[in-house]
């Protein structure tokens, strides 16, 4: 049988001596580690949120038309803008919608197989465009209106489509006769949206959020500098404007609350034509 042997004194001193040594150097390796896979992580998703707006921004840019008014307010760091939401096709020709007899109603039925749409309709805020294949030279083939209401129907072939009821211009003519009679008009939907650099209460940073008419502010990079969002605009003939309805360029600069990662980006506008003087 072996003999117990207990710790000594000294034993126990040049254990507690080492583990005086050795922890401070283990925590301190602990805690540094800690804090870079931290400034890591966060690093990694400020990048993941500049991305994101670095994509969605000049997409939503590039299609905007401002002789059109689709840009609704401006400055250097908000934008107030037309943003392209859905598309669709019409299967179903346009009827009077209810009440019957309102000249200034649509009943439109769209093919739900052939939707396409970063969400699906709102009827509180969404606004359309109705293309008209008969429009002469030179006249504007869109036909615009407001979505009044939104549920499920069937188009004349048996697919499954969805009915819009659409409130247009009674006193356009033209939306109300060649219209009704077309089956396949491409639609497209819009809602008011507007980007913007703001700081929320509390923060330090500040960040670029989006707000759709209706909805509330979300965030979608940041924090950033103080002069982290800039939008410069520029018409046709290259000199800055403040005219929402002259801009045919907009430079786009992004900037991190550390200075050290940026981004800039030029963007034309979709029928950047030149505006007589």
């Amino acid at each position: 049988m072996l003999n117990a042997r207990g710790v000594t004194m000294l034993e126990m001193l040049i254990a507690l001596t080492l583990f005086g040594v050795v922890a401070p150097i283990a925590t301190t390796i602990l805690v540094r580690t800690l804090r870079a896979y931290s400034r890591q992580t966060r690093q990694i998703d400020e990048q993941q949120q500049r991305r994101a707006l670095t994509t969605v921004l000049p997409a939503e840019l590039r299609a905007l038309d401002a002789a059109d008014g689709d840009i609704g307010a401006m400055s250097e760091t908000a934008i107030d803008l037309r943003g392209s939401r859905w598309l669709g096709v019409t299967c179903s020709a346009l009827t009077s919608a209810p009440p019957a007899g309102d000249p200034g109603l649509l009943a439109v039925t769209m093919r739900r197989r052939l939707f396409f749409g970063v969400r699906d309709i709102d009827a509180q805020t969404d606004s359309v465009l109705i293309y008209d294949a008969g429009a002469t030279m030179g006249r504007d083939p869109w036909r615009p209106g407001q979505v009044g209401g939104v549920a499920p129907a069937t188009c004349d072939d048996g697919e499954p489509g969805v009915r819009l009821r659409i409130a247009m211009d009674p006193t356009d003519g033209r939306a109300f006769t060649q219209l009704r009679r077309a089956i396949g008009l491409p639609l497209r939907g819009f809602t008011r949206v507007q980007y913007r650099l703001y700081r929320p209460a509390g923060d330090s940073g500040w960040y670029v959020g989006i707000q759709e008419a209706g909805g509330g502010l979300q965030p979608l990079a940041g924090p950033l500098l103080r002069s982290g969002f800039e939008l410069r605009y520029v018409d046709a003939d290259g000199i800055a404007t403040v005219d929402p309805r002259r801009v045919a360029r907009i430079d786009v600069w992004l900037r991190s609350a550390s200075g050290a990662d940026s981004f800039r980006t030029t963007v034309a506008l979709r029928n950047n034509r030149r505006l007589p003087q």
